[in-house]
């Protein structure tokens, strides 16, 4: 145990920090109040505040909490319990009075079970790991969890078990390891199916990627690679039927998986990314990263959340090793999205919208630190010079998800308000009962984009002045901005006289408008009221009605073509609405006498 132990307040900047952590030789310090420990800041912590400029922001807004510590009578394996669950190196040590006495480090851990050689070993290999050698790991296999997941893997589809097993026998023929990271092996952890695999590599992935194109070329094709970031991406053909009917709970891999009849088989294509492992650097927030190859952990380190920061090797010989450096299988016990760093939200602030989507979709939460980070990133500004096609790219998936209001009551949650869009958003009560009720008449009525509904019911209580502002920066298509703004205008200046409408007039007002733009403006409506009955009417019965004669009879009767035609077939239609005429005879008889 070292002591006495130096400590911080957590209002100097991170720049004082980081002279002290120089000064002394310190890879991390502990953040105290008087004898209160509050925080921990690391070496990483700092560096990264001077990557991003932000030297001068308070150790309070990046420290990590709260503060796992133990007691002077903590027996030796509890204290290497806790540090490998919590993959952590030192340990605060207090006395019975809740007193900082010391501080105990792994090495000392390792010196008094194993002996001062096998310290130094570790310690050596720590040292290789951080070089970047890949069998310097005698701490993290003596130490952590291990877990092998064949037996999982042996339940996938066939299609799955192919390219698991030919792109680790390929990569291991090449001198290469290749593992499967992401949401596959988080859902293969939850026992759910997922086909949108992405491998990645410690090696070539692109090297990779010819050699398969040239041992399959009849199952492999390229589809498209990127120099800049050293991926390939390949389309898989098989025929199976098994692919093409199951679901998955990922975003984007339904839209990998597309299935073409071949008579009583299915030709499945599937897409397949390899990526070379890879560090990222950003140049400033919000910025796209710059990239450099790595090895797998610091690959893992770049991703969004711990519980999508897992890979599982599937080269033969280690085939099904779990990799797991940040605990993500524990979170995933615990139901828990928890980011990597407390730079992850500036780095990339949509991942404040994916840690929101992942735990509405997964039934998990958001732990502490990450809405903390989250709220505090917020503050910062961070979304104010990100790009509106990733923002809306995000929550589109959020608005399509049957957990959108879960999702969506989260990433208010982060920060304070869904800030994101508008400053003058308010998330409230009355938004998330308008949203309801979207899900209730989409139930019922079916629109080509649901989301859009979604999204005009978000914007319904924002000022009319600022809704265009938010859907320019959405970067929303034409026709999608002309349906919100329709159906939020209609609710607005709907006429308190349209319960005494006739229907022939009610078809009128409503006829042309998009079924999205009529479902928003009745979704904004308060249940019970003329104004959604009246729209119910119109979306029921008014909206595909049709004449039973056409301009083609007025003429077989002797009238002549011209603007005339269309005024005698639109009275007619009112005749109908209004019950006036019913049947072809009697539209016949009227559009004469209209004639007269």
């Amino acid at each position: 145990m070292v002591s006495p132990v130096r400590t911080i307040k957590s209002n100097v900047s991170m720049d004082e920090a980081g002279r002290m952590m120089l000064r002394y030789g310190l890879d991390g310090l502990l953040v105290a109040e008087g004898e209160d420990l509050v925080g921990v800041v690391s070496r990483r912590d700092i560096d990264q505040s001077s990557h991003h400029k932000l030297g001068h922001a308070k150790v309070s807004g990046f420290m990590s909490k709260p503060v796992i510590c133990v007691s002077q009578d903590t027996p030796l394996s509890k204290i290497q319990e806790l540090m490998v669950a919590e993959d952590i190196g030192r340990l605060p040590v207090l006395d019975e009075n809740k007193k900082l006495v010391g501080l105990v480090s792994r090495r000392d851990v390792l010196n008094s079970l194993f002996g001062a050689q096998y310290a130094r070993q570790e310690n050596a290999a720590a040292q290789r790991r951080s070089s970047g050698d890949p069998h310097a790991d005698a701490f993290s296999k003596a130490g952590r969890p291990n877990k092998n997941l064949s037996d999982k893997l042996a339940h996938v589809d066939s299609d799955t078990a192919w390219l698991c097993r030919t792109i680790g026998q390929t990569a291991q023929e090449l001198g290469m390891s290749a593992y499967a990271v992401g949401g596959f092996v988080r859902d293969l952890l939850l026992d759910v199916p997922n086909f949108d695999l992405d491998y990645v590599i410690e090696g070539s992935a692109q090297k990779l990627a010819e050699r398969l194109l040239e041992l399959y070329p009849n199952r492999l094709t390229l589809a498209a690679t990127h120099d800049r970031f050293q991926t390939a991406t390949l389309v898989y053909r098989s025929e199976s039927a098994a692919v093409a009917d199951a679901g998955t709970i990922d975003d984007i891999s339904v839209a990998d998986i597309s299935a073409v009849d071949i008579g009583s088989q299915q030709q499945v294509e599937r897409e397949v990314d390899l990526s070379t492992a890879r560090t990222e650097f950003y140049e400033f927030p919000a910025a796209l990263p710059e990239v450099e190859a790595s090895k797998l952990e610091q690959d893992l380190l770049r991703r969004d959340f711990t519980i999508n920061a897992l890979a599982v090797c599937v080269n033969p010989e280690r085939f099904g090793d779990l990799t797991d450096h940040f605990n993500g299988l524990q979170d995933l016990e615990r139901k828990i999205v928890r980011i990597l760093h407390p730079f992850s939200f500036i780095e990339d602030p949509t991942r404040m919208v994916r840690a929101a989507r992942f735990a509405g979709r997964l039934g998990f939460h958001l732990d502490a630190k990450t809405k903390e980070q989250a709220r505090r990133a917020s503050q910062m500004g961070i979304f104010d010079d990100l790009g509106g096609v990733r923002i809306k790219a995000e929550l589109k998936m959020i608005l399509e998800s049957p957990q959108r209001l879960r999702a969506l009551n989260l990433l208010a949650e982060q920060s304070g308000n869904l800030c994101y869009l508008d400053s003058h958003l308010e998330y409230g009560d009355g938004v998330r009962k308008t949203i309801r009720r979207a899900e209730r008449l989409l139930g019922r009525y079916s629109v080509d984009e649901p989301w859009v509904v979604y999204l005009g019911a978000l914007l319904s209580e924002l000022p009319p002045a600022r809704v265009p502002g938010v859907l320019e920066r959405l970067m929303l298509t034409n026709h999608q901005k002309e349906v919100i703004e329709s159906g939020l205008e209609l609710h607005r200046f709907m006429p308190s006289s349209i319960g005494e409408m006739k229907r022939s007039e009610l078809y009128e007002m409503l006829h042309g408008r998009a079924r999205e733009a009529l479902a928003i403006a009745a979704a904004a409506g308060q249940v019970g009221t003329d104004f959604r009955r009246s729209i119910k009417l119109y979306l029921e019965e008014l909206a595909d009605t049709k004449l039973d004669i056409t301009g083609a009879d007025l003429i077989a009767s002797g009238f002549k073509p011209g603007p005339k035609i269309g005024e005698a077939l639109k009275h007619v239609l009112a005749e109908r609405l209004d019950g006036q005429v019913r049947g072809r005879e009697q539209e016949l008889q009227e559009a004469l006498s209209y004639f007269k």
